[in-house]
């Protein structure tokens, strides 16, 4: 968010409209406030954390797998990514590093999207899931992830529910329901 509050970068100079869901529908929620003010997931997004690429709803091949996130143009560690500008870069993020959003756990992930929205800041905790987590189990509208076969034991994953207007987020043994709004609810498995 600082990146974009300071003007050091244009939301859109990045990965911020690399996925498909930007190819087919244009930018809803990325950097536009289609939503009211406030509402673009990037510039809503005051933490530091890295996010996914890509954004897809469903078992579908990400067109740029991994993580990314902004840093200064002095850092040389980029690992694929490229400079933006003399001010700033974008790095792809190591898988396992603790810096990538999808390394929170469903719980830590909507503690920190409840507490942008404590601040004013409206970012969805469904667009939250979608970049931070790998998809699993079926499409929407096809079956749910928590009826699914799936590993959740090392990772969070994010999938159908069968609730039509929610997303199912699995861990361990967690269920968690995330609808729009700024924290998913626990459904079964949480402490």
């Amino acid at each position: 968010r600082e990146a974009y509050a300071s003007q050091r970068v244009a939301c859109g100079a990045g990965l911020e409209h690399s996925s498909r869901e930007v190819a087919e529908h244009g930018d809803t929620f990325f950097c536009a406030d289609s939503f009211g003010p406030g509402s673009s997931f990037f510039k809503g997004s005051d933490h530091s954390y890295c996010v996914n690429a890509d954004y897809v709803e469903g078992p579908q091949a990400k067109k740029n797998p991994g993580s990314w996130c902004y840093v200064d143009s002095s850092c040389q560690q980029l690992h694929g990514g490229e400079a933006v500008n003399g001010n700033v870069s974008y790095k792809m993020c190591e898988e396992g590093s603790g810096e990538s959003l999808g390394e929170l756990t469903p719980k830590e992930l909507f503690a920190l999207t409840g507490g942008l929205s404590k601040k004013g800041l409206h970012v969805d905790c469904q667009v939250a899931a979608l970049m931070a987590y790998p998809w699993a189990g079926p499409a929407p509208e096809n079956g749910s992830l928590p009826a699914a076969k799936y590993d959740a034991s090392a990772k969070p994953l994010v999938g159908a529910s069968d609730d039509p207007e929610a997303f199912a987020v699995v861990y361990r043994d967690e269920v968690w329901e995330v609808k729009m709004g700024p924290v998913g609810e626990c459904k079964r498995g949480c402490e």
